[in-house]
């Protein structure tokens, strides 16, 4: 038994082709696939995850390997979550009341649009989302971040920059240093990325995943020392969600080529990151800090 496809029933195959036959004719069909990471070789894992992400979806369904420690190179290539027997049904990703097929056509239909009308965006979402799992497994091992809460901030992560869809292109992607009112504009796109989501929150009331990605969009760039935007907030008034975020953007910031500049360094991005003053949660930066090789392309 290798995959169980899940929705409201189950789908079992075999293998990788199989899965990725049932995947390709409608993946909005599954919520999650789970993976038996004893019976599967770690290598047809890592290409069966990568070609889900690359060519089917970036965040739908969730893939979970099973029977499988972390596994730092399975999350580089598209994997969710590694868990065993034990832990399995503590794995919470999305609510039973607003799990609906409808919600999860909408987010792959959020997904589809920012990876279609923009390609370098969706890069780096994707990038960040990479870097917010591999922090987020550390948090919920120290006790940091709430299990329930660590696949949607994983998936709310992808999403950070969605209100930049919305930002006209000759200043998302100009060459050179934006001017003061180019930069003000800029800044809106975390006011922008949660407009679109007071609709959603209507027909989806208090559902728990909307609730993340509402933080994530909207906060990731505040910061600890409450000089960030928009609204200035400090310390533990930033979510927690939007504070882990927000190193995992940084850091993917850093270390991709920009139409201003070229990439950083790894070393470089650690040494700019770690000497941040104020602008990171020191706990989250700590552990960041700890286990910075995990995090190397």
């Amino acid at each position: 038994m290798l995959f169980i496809l899940l929705r409201d029933s189950l789908e079992i195959v075999q293998d990788t082709d199989a899965a990725l036959r049932s995947l390709w004719r409608n993946h909005a069909d599954y919520d999650l696939v789970l993976i038996d990471g004893k019976t599967l070789p770690r290598s047809e894992i890592i290409q069966f995850a990568r070609s889900v992400r690359e060519d089917i979806s970036s965040v739908l369904p969730g893939i979970v390997v099973v029977q499988c420690g972390f596994d730092v190179q399975l999350i580089k290539a598209g994997v969710d979550a590694c868990v065993d027997e034990d832990t399995i049904f503590d794995l919470a990703l999305f609510d039973n009341d607003g799990s609906t097929k409808q919600l999860d056509l909408i987010i792959n239909f959020m997904a589809d649009l920012l990876k279609n009308k923009d390609l370098n965006l969706h890069r780096h979402s994707a990038r960040v989302k990479t870097f917010t799992q591999i922090l987020v497994a550390f948090c919920v091992e120290e006790g940091i971040l709430q299990p329930s809460k660590a696949y949607h901030t994983t998936v709310a992560s992808y999403f950070h920059d969605f209100g930049k869809l919305l930002i006209r292109e000759s200043i998302l992607n100009k060459p050179s240093k934006l001017s003061e009112e180019e930069f003000s504009v800029m800044k809106t796109h975390t006011s922008l990325g949660t407009k679109v989501l007071e609709n959603l929150s209507k027909s989806f009331t208090q559902n728990n995943f909307l609730s993340v990605l509402f933080n994530v969009m909207k906060y990731h760039h505040e910061r600890f020392d409450a000089r960030g935007y928009p609204e200035g907030l400090r310390a533990e008034q930033i979510p927690l969600e939007a504070r882990i975020v927000a190193i995992a953007d940084v850091l993917e910031a850093l270390t991709a080529d920009r139409p201003y500049r070229n990439a950083y360094t790894f070393e470089e991005a650690l040494n700019i990151i770690a000497e941040e003053d104020g602008h990171f949660d020191p706990k989250l930066l700590q552990l960041f800090v700890e286990n910075a090789e995990l995090f190397r392309d």
